[in-house]
């Protein structure tokens, strides 16, 4: 017991004395005896108080530098504004924690441990009797319950905690569009390159579906084919429909009271609205399957259908579908004649006396030429005579979109229609985009993807169109769908290993620093958790390979290397806790 304050009399006074005295050692000794709490609850209180102290101290500190390390990627590509990136560096500190929280509770329980054995409390304690089984209970209980907290932030916190940084980026598309109109800079969508003299941003129009609408005043655009100027035009206003999907964002232009420029045929038209297609800008910043909570995962049916690569292989199957059923519209529509095609973007249309669909082409009737007439407007312009066309489909951009065909004809006979003038000017070898009147397609794009892959596969051979390719592309994407199902639930089963592996390797890091630090009490404190830290760095390098093997599906050996990494840190433990308490 050390007593260095105090006068006689105090000294004299036994226990009382003792307790007003306040000396650690007569207070910790002959505390159970004077009614405080027992010698082994001081200790305990003592030691974790210290190990929290440290470890949320050095856990602040490497989340900070690591979350901030997150938001270089999206600062890098400018999808963050000053604002937005303080924002997204505070709540990148949650998922952060993942990796911080056990480097920081190993570095905590080395440094504690270490200066407990260094300065000899360790051999007091052993030499009043306590074991070190009761010594290191705090260390346990402490790495016991980061296990717990590793496995609510892995499986339920960190994951909401990615949507939210997710959101950040997405909702900076429109930042980006109205900086770029403030700058003077072309919009670019596509194939289409937007000048504008003002933007404002507004709700969604709830007819629309769309998240969020851009209004463009004073527009001139350009579109490009082959890097070269293909339709120039000028509008009173544009506007621009924002719609995130699952499968990414896609934006769906409209201009009205646009003139436009036809720089191949030389031709000029005014348009009350041109409508070109929509445009996916691509898929979100990082993989989804990284933002699902663990039930989520255990029961993926709700959101499947939503998950990118499951929606492009649905895309594929309702195109393919899609393409099916227009074909089969243009045969109706040939059969019943005229076939009628509008240009959605030059407000054109094409009225076509066919006789018969013969896969891609177009055949007249016999003893007669193929007579097309192109209408503005409904004021026919001008026909053409050929002896065939043929039609080329191009699927829709948005899962929810109609697919448009071209027009593609070789050397017709060209009539102008307009006034009684003869000259009609050059035809186009090949117009489009082109959709057909009076047809509206199922949604197919709203099934689920063991319908679309089941209908994929029961594309009969004799369609319209070329029915023995879609009946083989059918096929193909149906086997590519469930080939891509099956994937994603590998990558759910590697992630919920990873997952619960990372919250393992967080406890055996904790406890094994601590034991470390007793047993190599006279070597330097970070030399000490240099051995503790390298077989942690090798653990987590093990489970992300095990989490690839597991994807790639290689269960047994996905497994033994995944859980290889704590099994040698578990050995390592129980190796340095042998020595610990022969030492």
């Amino acid at each position: 017991v050390e007593c260095n304050q105090g006068t006689k009399e105090s000294r004299d006074g036994g226990i009382e004395g003792l307790r007003d005295r306040g000396c650690r050692g007569g207070r910790d000794r002959l505390g159970s005896l004077a009614g405080g709490p027992p010698t082994s609850v001081l200790l305990y209180r003592y030691i974790l108080v210290e190990l929290l102290r440290v470890m949320l101290l050095t856990t602040a500190v490497l989340t900070i530098v690591i979350a901030f390390g997150a938001a270089i990627r999206p600062l890098a590509l400018d999808l963050l504004g000053p604002f937005d990136l303080l924002k997204y560096i505070l709540i990148a500190t949650v998922p952060m924690l993942q990796f911080s929280l056990p480097l920081a509770a190993g570095f905590g329980a080395t440094i504690v441990m270490h200066r407990l054995a260094a300065d000899n409390e360790v051999l007091a304690m052993t030499a009043a009797g306590l074991s070190y089984r009761r010594i290191m209970m705090p260390v346990f209980v402490l790495a016991t319950a980061l296990l717990v907290v590793m496995l609510g932030l892995t499986h339920f916190v960190i994951p909401r905690f990615g949507r939210l940084l997710e959101e950040i980026i997405a909702r900076d598309v429109t930042r980006l569009f109205v900086s770029a109109v403030q700058e003077g800079q072309a919009i670019r969508i596509g194939d289409v390159e937007i000048f504008a003299d003002e933007v404002q941003v507004a709700p969604g129009p709830r007819e629309t579906g769309a998240d969020t609408r851009l209004v463009l005043a004073g527009v001139a655009a350009i579109q490009r084919k082959a890097g070269q100027p293909e339709v120039e035009f000028t509008a009173e206003y544009a506007t621009v429909d924002v719609h995130r999907r699952a499968g990414g964002t896609f934006l769906k232009p409209a201009l009205v009271n646009a003139t436009v420029f036809r720089a191949d045929e030389g031709t000029f038209a005014w348009l009350p609205e041109a409508e070109p297609d929509a445009v996916l800008l691509g898929s979100h910043f990082s993989n989804p399957l990284n933002f699902l909570t663990l039930p989520e995962m255990l029961d993926p049916s709700s959101w499947i259908d939503g998950h990118r690569p499951v929606e492009d292989g649905r895309r594929q199957l309702a195109n393919v579908l899609g393409e099916t059923e227009a074909w089969m519209a243009v045969d109706r529509a040939v059969r019943s004649g005229p076939l009628r095609l509008r240009d959605g973007f030059g407000g054109r249309e094409f009225v076509i006396d066919a006789g018969a669909l013969d896969g891609v082409r177009l055949l007249p009737p016999a003893g007669a030429r193929l007579r097309m007439v192109e209408l503005q407007a409904g004021v026919p312009q001008r026909e053409a005579l050929a002896d065939e066309a043929r039609l080329a489909w191009t699927p829709p951009v948005m899962p929810d979109g109609v697919g448009t065909f071209d027009l593609l004809v070789s050397e017709p006979e060209v009539r102008g229609l307009r006034d009684g003038l003869p000259r009609a000017g050059r035809w186009p070898p090949r117009i489009g985009p082109l959709r057909l009147v009076g047809w509206t397609p199922d949604p197919i794009a709203d099934q689920r993807w063991e319908s679309l892959a089941a209908r994929g596969e029961a594309i009969p051979q004799e369609a319209p169109g070329p029915a023995s390719l879609l009946a083989q592309r059918g096929r193909n994407a149906a086997v590519a769908v469930r080939n891509v199902v099956a994937d994603t639930r590998r990558q759910l089963d590697g992630r919920i290993t990873k997952r619960t592996a990372l919250a393992v390797s967080g406890f055996l890091v904790l406890a094994l620093g601590g034991v470390l630090a007793v047993w190599l009490h006279k070597s330097v404190p970070l030399a000490v958790y240099i051995v503790a830290f390298l077989p942690a760095i090798g653990s987590t390098l093990l489970i992300a390979g095990g989490e690839g093997m597991l994807q790639d599906g290689y269960v047994l050996g996905g497994h033994a290397v995944l859980w290889s990494g704590c099994a040698a840190l578990l050995v390592l433990l129980a190796l340095a806790w042998h020595k610990m308490s022969r030492n």
